[in-house]
């Protein structure tokens, strides 16, 4: 009985807690396609936002943003901070940093599948985020 009901169990769990459907044991993994985490860096001073392309990027906050792509695939609700703190060792003088999060996921309101977008703005080194979730295709 447990087995019969544990479809049901693990669809709710991956909408709920934004789980990797492909994990767990789960049958939700038939309801979704595999997804990948892309993740974007800007660097925010005076009010303009400047991109920090992957390729400036140095060896640890590569390896931390591997990490955390494998973290947020198998736990939705993964946050960036650790990215936060290698970016601020590697590059001491870095304002207000913008980590954009970008994953497909299930729209309710449209029944197709959507880049959502979360932000993580870090005001200063060791601050906590403020995180705005703009959903799918941007819109608030």
């Amino acid at each position: 009985s447990m087995l019969a009901a544990w479809p049901l169990c693990h669809r709710a769990l991956v909408e709920r807690y934004d789980l990797d459907p492909w994990r767990y044991f789960g049958f939700a993994m038939y309801c979704y396609p595999k997804t990948d985490v892309a993740v974007g860096f800007y660097e925010i001073r005076a009010g303009k936002r400047r991109n920090i392309p992957a390729s400036a990027l140095p060896p640890a906050v590569d390896r931390e943003l591997r990490r955390f792509r494998m973290e947020r695939r198998a736990r939705g609700s993964a946050h960036p901070d650790r990215i936060d703190a290698r970016m601020r060792e590697a590059f001491p003088q870095l304002g207000e940093l913008l980590i954009v999060v970008v994953t497909k996921a299930y729209d309710r309101d449209t029944a197709r599948f959507a880049e959502r977008f979360d932000d993580y703005l870090y005001r200063a080194a060791r601050s906590e985020p403020v995180v705005t979730r703009r959903g799918f295709g941007g819109r608030a």
